[in-house]
């Protein structure tokens, strides 16, 4: 196993990814997300910053999950990875239907389609900003 596939399993980098990830997806930049947010630049690059030390503060989670565009609990979860090597294994389901219809046939696509469904998620998204 090479270096970087340790870490794209190495719970210390997951907000990180979820913060690259978002970029990758979107094009935004670390500027476009901290406006969005309205946190500081520099906060989004300390919170992008690989190994945390610490829990950030709560606050600056949420406010980077609105510059993501993402719910708090998912930020919120990616910095207690990073911070404390903290993971949760159980899943919750939407209590929507249609949603949960969503999810139960994921499963069922191939990476083509996943990629088409992905990206029109994503377009809704932006405009929906």
């Amino acid at each position: 196993m090479t270096a970087e596939q340790t870490q794209d399993l190495d719970p210390r980098f997951e907000l990180a990814r979820l913060i690259e990830e978002h970029q990758r997806l979107t094009g935004d930049s670390l500027q476009d997300i901290a406006k969005r947010g309205n946190i500081p630049k520099s906060t989004v690059q300390f919170l992008r910053r690989n190994g945390l030390q610490r829990m950030p503060e709560r606050s600056n989670l949420e406010k980077l999950a609105a510059g993501l565009g993402h719910p708090d609990a998912s930020v919120v979860r990616a910095a207690a990875q990073t911070a404390c090597g903290w993971t949760r294994t159980e899943t919750t389901l939407p209590s929507d239907p249609k949603a949960r219809a969503i999810i139960a046939h994921l499963g069922e696509l191939d990476e083509r389609q996943l990629d088409s469904i992905l990206a029109l998620v994503e377009h809704w998204r932006r405009d929906n900003r």
